[in-house]
C-alpha cells in the first residue's frame, strides 16, 4: 500500500510540475495550494478510521482522483462511497478528506469535478434525499452534537470524535465544506453544465449563507435555457430560500409558468410553491404536474439532481407534509381529477397517487378516497388499498 501511494503522489508532483510548465506564473498559487493538500495525505492516515477500520488507503483512493483514466476515477469515488461515508455515516477521515477535494476543485487539471461536488454534498449531510422537503438546519445539527456530548469529560469527548457514528464528526464535516462555499460559488457560471448543476445543488443547503448563494444561482438561473438546468436552478433556489426565511418573492416564480417552459420546469415550480404554502392554488399545481410527468421521460434522470430525478416523489412528499386540513383539499383535488388520472400510462405515477391516498387516509378518512380508488384504480384497489 505505501508503494502504491507513493506511485499517486509522485503522479500529482509530475502533474503539478506539468501545469506549472503549460501555465507559467498563475500555476505557482495554484500549485502550492497542492502542496498543502499533499501535506495533508502525508497525515497519520494509520489513526484515523473508515467504516472498515484503518484509513490508511484513503489517501491512495484520494489521489486517483487526479488520474486521467475515468474508470480509476469512477473506481476512487464509489470507494470513497462505501468507505468514508458509509451508508449515510461519517468517519473522522471525512473531515480531512473534505479539505483535500476542495484543492482539487481549484485545479483546471481535475476532471468529473461534478461527482467530487456531489460527493462533498454527502459528506456534509449525508444523503440529500433524507432532509427533503425541509432542508437543514445548521443550529440543530449543532445542538444535537452538543446534547450527545452532555456530561462527557474532555477525554471522552475526543473519543466520541473517532465512534463509528458521531454526530460531532457530522458537525464538523458541514462546517468543513461550509467553510470553503466561495470555491464551490464560481462554479455555478462554469462552462460545463454538470458543474453548474451540481454546484448550485450544493449551495441549496446552506441556509447561512443564502444571500451570497442567491446571487450567483439566480444569475446563472437567467442564463439556463435547458429546461433540466432551469428546474434544478428552482428547486435549489427555492430550498435556500425556504430555509433562510427569505421572501419567495425572490424567485420570480410566475416567468416560469409559461409555455416557454417544459413539464420539468412547471413541476419545480409547483413544488417551491407547494413548500411556501399548501393551500387550494399550490395543490392544484401540484396535481396538475402529476398530470404531465409521463412527458419526463425524456429526461435522463442524471441531469436533475433533487430526489436523484424522481420528481413525482418530491411531489408527493410536498403534498402529504401539510396540516389535516390542507391534505383535506389534497384529497377533494385528486377526486376533481379522477378522469385525468385515468389516462395516465406512467405505473409510476398512478402508484406514487395510490401511496398519497394511503397516506393521507390515515387523517383524513372520507368516502370519498374510497370512491377515487374505486372508480379510478380499480384493477389495484384490491393490491394496494386497504379499504375502512
Amino acid at each position: 500500500m505505501e508503494k502504491e501511494r507513493l506511485k499517486w503522489l509522485k503522479h500529482v508532483e509530475d502533474w503539478l510540475l506539468t501545469e506549472e510548465a503549460e501555465c507559467g506564473q498563475d500555476a505557482v498559487v495554484e500549485r502550492e495550494r497542492l502542496i498543502v493538500a499533499l501535506k495533508t495525505l502525508n497525515y497519520e492516515w494509520d489513526y484515523l478510521l473508515d467504516a472498515y477500520g484503518s484509513a490508511s488507503e484513503v489517501p491512495v483512493v484520494l489521489l486517483k482522483l487526479t488520474s486521467d483514466n475515468p474508470e480509476v476515477r469512477e473506481r476512487a469515488i464509489l470507494t470513497l462511497y462505501t468507505t468514508v461515508f458509509h451508508q449515510g455515516m461519517r468517519t473522522l477521515s471525512a473531515v480531512y478528506v473534505v479539505s483535500f477535494l476542495f484543492h482539487l476543485l481549484l485545479s483546471e487539471k481535475v476532471h468529473s469535478k461534478e461527482e467530487i461536488i456531489d460527493y462533498l454534498v454527502h459528506l456534509a449531510i449525508g444523503y440529500p434525499e433524507e432532509s427533503l422537503p425541509e432542508g437543514v438546519e445548521p443550529a440543530a445539527m449543532r445542538q444535537a452534537a452538543d446534547d450527545a456530548e452532555q456530561g462527557m469529560t474532555r477525554e471522552q469527548r475526543g473519543a466520541y470524535l473517532y465512534e463509528y457514528y458521531s454526530l460531532r464528526v457530522e458537525v464538523l464535516c458541514y462546517q468543513e465544506v461550509f467553510r470553503q462555499l466561495d470555491i464551490l460559488m464560481p462554479l455555478t457560471h462554469d462552462s460545463d453544465p454538470k458543474i453548474r448543476k451540481s454546484a448550485i445543488f450544493a449551495l441549496a443547503w446552506f441556509p447561512e449563507q443564502a444571500e451570497q448563494s442567491l446571487i450567483h444561482i439566480l444569475d446563472q438561473l437567467e442564463s439556463e435555457t435547458e429546461d433540466a438546468a432551469v428546474a434544478n436552478a428552482i428547486l435549489a433556489a427555492g430550498l435556500l430560500i425556504y430555509q433562510a426565511g427569505l421572501s419567495p418573492e425572490l424567485l420570480k416564480l410566475e416567468k416560469y409558468r409559461g409555455e416557454a417552459f417544459g413539464p420539468l420546469v412547471r413541476m419545480a415550480v409547483a413544488i417551491v410553491h407547494g413548500r411556501f404554502s399548501l393551500n387550494r392554488e399550490s395543490i392544484d399545481l401540484l396535481l396538475a404536474s402529476l398530470c404531465e410527468a409521463d412527458q419526463l421521460n425524456q429526461f435522463h434522470r442524471e441531469d436533475i439532481q433533487f430526489y436523484d430525478g424522481w420528481f413525482v416523489s418530491y411531489v408527493i412528499e410536498i403534498l402529504t407534509c401539510g396540516s389535516v386540513e390542507s391534505q383535506k383539499e389534497v384529497v377533494l383535488s385528486l377526486c376533481n381529477r379522477i378522469g385525468t388520472y385515468q389516462k395516465i400510462e406512467s405505473s409510476s405515477v398512478r402508484y406514487a397517487i395510490l401511496d398519497l391516498l394511503n397516506q393521507v387516509q390515515d387523517d383524513v378518512y372520507s368516502e370519498n378516497i374510497n370512491l377515487l380508488v374505486a372508480c379510478g384504480f380499480p384493477e389495484q384497489k384490491a393490491d394496494l388499498f386497504k379499504l375502512n
